[in-house]
């Protein structure tokens, strides 16, 4: 009985399961490691905050034990998150260094506050 199905429908069977395919792998390409990245700080990432409207990048300047300090981006970005091709490596405030608990940053993400970080 399975087997005059399968080969009355091999073709349409063959298109759904490329089909499915196609979409695991662009899934798997598009999802978010922010999650990922936040657990394994590095020197040099770009996190994106939010809040408003308003995205706000921070460089990751250095790594402590429990917490992480960063340097500011001059500018805001309105409406959208930047893509990491937006955020000039000369526009950061070396001036002034932002400190922030690993657990803060964890509930920031939590609460969608912290949306993205980006690897250098």
């Amino acid at each position: 009985m399975f087997s005059n199905f399968f080969k009355k429908n091999s073709s349409t069977l063959l298109i759904v399961g490329a089909l499915l395919f196609l979409f695991a792998v662009v899934r798997w390409f598009g999802r978010d490691d922010t999650a990922i990245l936040l657990d394994h700080p590095q020197t040099g990432q770009i996190y994106i905050f939010h809040e408003d409207n308003l995205y706000a990048p921070m460089l990751l300047d250095s790594v402590g034990t429990s917490q992480l300090f960063f340097r500011n981006y001059i500018f805001l970005f309105a409406d959208a998150v930047p893509a990491q091709e937006q955020i000039l490596a000369d526009e950061f405030d070396l001036q002034f260094m932002a400190i922030y608990e690993k657990t803060e940053l964890i509930r920031l993400y939590q609460e969608g506050l912290l949306v993205k970080i980006y690897t250098p």
